[in-house]
């Protein structure tokens, strides 16, 4: 119960620390190698990105996944319409011919 308490205590507490995420990156890649020049040439291209496109590359990756899923949705019902089609068609002629 009390981890509990402390995870959402620190949910509330560090909510405002979102905006700094684009450190995240860099300052781990800086942890676990030690090169500064990467780090700095991740942070670099991060702010980049986000100064060319007004959005975090994380934003744009997530809207390109979007994009892709509903693409692959689309194509799956026009399948499926397709297939609903032929086997009405199909069942039609045969109800027709029984009669």
């Amino acid at each position: 119960m009390y981890r509990i308490i402390l995870f959402l205590f620190s949910i509330f507490l560090l909510n405002g620390c979102m905006q700094s995420t684009a450190m995240v990156g860099p300052a781990m890649t800086f942890v676990s190698t030690g090169n500064v020049y990467s780090a700095g040439v991740s942070y670099g291209a991060n702010k980049a990105v986000e100064k060319e496109t007004g959005m975090t590359t994380s934003e744009i990756l997530s809207k390109n996944l979007k994009k892709k899923e509903n693409v692959q949705n689309n194509e799956l019902q026009e399948s499926l319409l397709t297939l609903i089609d032929l086997n009405f068609h199909k069942t039609r002629k045969v109800l027709l011919k029984k009669n």
